[in-house]
């Protein structure tokens, strides 16, 4: 009879809106940010600076709920090259979307008035004709009206034309932006503001200089301080560092284990299985997520994988605290977690033992040693909490076998459990693999293995350190196994579903992480791919450019044209 498993929810990486979901409590310190540079009128800019994945742009929506509803709060995606080449026009249509679409909706409105012009113009011929029985030959009066009727039509289609080739766009909008903001006051948002270049920071700074914004507007930059110093030599990179906010402290680390982490390991454990011993290893576990300055989303990824591995595949038969070590290693030390799977022997001491010159104190060296030989260098600190989670001196002090006992060692180790063959290697292989090998490698996989390997995925994509050319790798593999894969009877629903969702969150991750928009993706990806047919790119056309806005629906339309076009050459 097979296991079943509890339902897990998989903690989002989602923006708190509201102070409802503020789990760390900082609404006084959203009180005082606003006191201080919004009630005061404060016009200029100002750096909120905290580290990737801290919360800022939670904190600022906090923020924004908090205040009053005459300051408008403008968010603003500058990071996008498109946004950047009309920034006067990208502004005002966040600032007044509706008049932004009336005003692109202009030029068809005149094309359609002539064209009722004409239709009535010629209607009246017709009547006219009618009533004078002319057999519908125009006297001199009806041609008279038909020149009239053409001319207007000339001179409505000509101005038409010579306005969209001459008039400027941006310097319309740039005046509308200099009457708007001498009545209101405008609060612009930044949002990840170290990963623009310097020359696109230059460029901003002399946009809203030349429409007076820093005097006009509260202006707020969010990025992390340490990587915008790296660059002072832009404009205004040294215009912001006068003004630097940073994070509160509530969203340190330890504020963050104390709020959040270890209520979530409360709910999850089984208390009444928790001895001392596991007391002592949480301690362990708290003390280095503090050292290591982990943010709030990496709290969630790591409370993710421990409730993957701790309550639904081992159903809580092994010691938590011992459980959520070993995936704290996994997740924020992945390659250091590889070294341990090949290289027990060291990390037990098992080698010593066969030589017969077992030492104790030398097994902590042993493991730096053979870190370094695989050319990973950790702090003192991490080497310690690698150490005292296997060769922990409370082992005897657990509920269920210790993972300090070698024999034991499975039953933590992440991707060995029955219920999937799935593993890191698994993962490594298919990233590694061509296409039909790739292709293959799902086509095997059961139900419970696409779920594991999605986890895996999903945890590899939100890794910084992943380059540009590895999601782009991956997204060719997905959407090849989508359209081409060997798909059984049974596996059928559920692994489009997961392949569906992967190639969502891939392409999401390349704009948020590299700024590699999603139509640049289309046109990486699937406008070059000759190895699916003109529907399938269509199909895909959706997925990476909804159609949500004017502009995202000429983006499909260009590429519409595009595909079409590479067709028939």
């Amino acid at each position: 009879m097979s296991k079943r498993y509890e339902v897990i929810t998989i903690r989002e990486d989602f923006e708190i809106e509201n102070s409802n979901e503020d789990i760390l409590g900082l609404g006084k310190d959203a009180d005082t940010f606003i006191n201080k540079y919004i009630e005061s009128n404060y016009k200029g800019s100002v750096l909120l600076s905290g580290k990737w994945g801290i919360g800022k742009t939670s904190y600022l929506r906090q923020i924004e709920e908090k205040t009053n509803k005459d300051k408008k709060f403008v968010w603003l995606d500058y990071w996008d090259k498109n946004n950047q080449t009309k920034f006067y026009t990208y502004l005002y249509s966040k600032l007044k979307p509706n008049m932004y679409a009336w005003h692109k909706f202009n030029p068809l409105l005149w094309v359609i008035i002539l064209s009722a012009v004409q239709f009535l113009l010629v209607l009246v011929q017709f009547v006219i004709s009618m009533f004078k029985d002319m057999q519908h030959l125009p006297d001199n009066n009806m041609i008279i009206m038909g020149l009239i009727t053409w001319f207007i039509l000339f001179v409505g289609s000509g101005t038409l034309t010579f306005a969209k080739d001459n008039y400027s766009e941006e310097n319309k909008y740039k005046k509308k932006l200099v009457k708007y903001l001498k009545k209101h006051d405008v609060i612009l948002v930044f949002d990840d503001f170290d990963r623009i270049d310097n020359e696109a920071k230059d460029d901003l700074f002399h946009h809203l200089s030349e429409v007076n914004l820093f005097k006009k507007s509260l202006i707020i930059v969010v990025g992390e301080h340490n990587k915008l110093i790296e660059g002072t030599d832009n404009v205004f990179t040294q215009k912001i560092l006068n003004n630097v906010e940073h994070m509160p402290l509530k969203t340190k680390s330890i504020s963050i284990w104390g709020y959040y982490v270890e209520k979530e390991i409360e709910e999850l454990i089984d208390t009444s299985n928790k001895t001392r011993s596991d007391d002592f290893l949480f301690s362990d576990i708290r003390e280095q997520f503090v050292a290591d300055h982990r943010t709030f989303r990496e709290a969630k990824q790591l409370l993710n994988s421990f409730e993957f591995e701790y309550v639904e595949i081992r159903e809580k038969k092994i010691n938590p605290s011992q459980a959520l070590a070993i995936n704290y290693i996994y997740q924020f030390y992945n390659q250091v977690y590889e070294i341990i799977n090949n290289n027990l022997d060291v990390i037990y001491g098992d080698d010593m033992r066969l030589e017969g010159s077992y030492d104790h104190g030398k097994i902590r060296g042993n493991i730096e040693n053979i870190l370094m030989e695989n050319n990973v260098e950790l702090p003192k600190a991490i080497i310690n909490f690698i150490y005292n989670v296997f060769h922990n001196n409370n082992g005897t002090g657990f509920y269920y076998p210790s993972i300090s006992e070698r024999l034991n060692y499975t039953q933590y180790q992440l991707g060995h459990f029955e219920t999937s063959s799935v593993s890191i290697e698994t993962l490594n292989n298919y990233l590694q693999a061509n296409l039909n090998d790739s292709s293959a490698i799902l086509a095997k996989l059961t139900e419970k293995d696409f779920e594991r390997l999605y986890i895996l995925i999903i945890n590899r994509i939100r890794n910084k350190n992943s380059d540009e050319q590895e999601y782009l790798s991956l997204l060719n593999k997905l959407i090849y196994y989508k359209f081409h894969g060997k798909y059984g009877d049974k596996n059928l629903i559920f692994s489009i579903s997961y392949i569906d969702s992967l190639i969502y969150k891939v392409k999401n991750e390349l704009s948020l992480i590299h700024g590699f928009v999603a139509n640049c993706q289309y046109r990486e990806v699937v406008l070059r791919n000759n190895k699916i047919d003109i529907s399938q790119k269509l199909q895909l056309l959706a997925v990476f450019i909804p159609n949500n806005s004017d502009k995202e629906k000429q983006e499909q339309i260009n590429l519409v044209k595009k595909i079409i076009q590479d067709i028939s050459c």
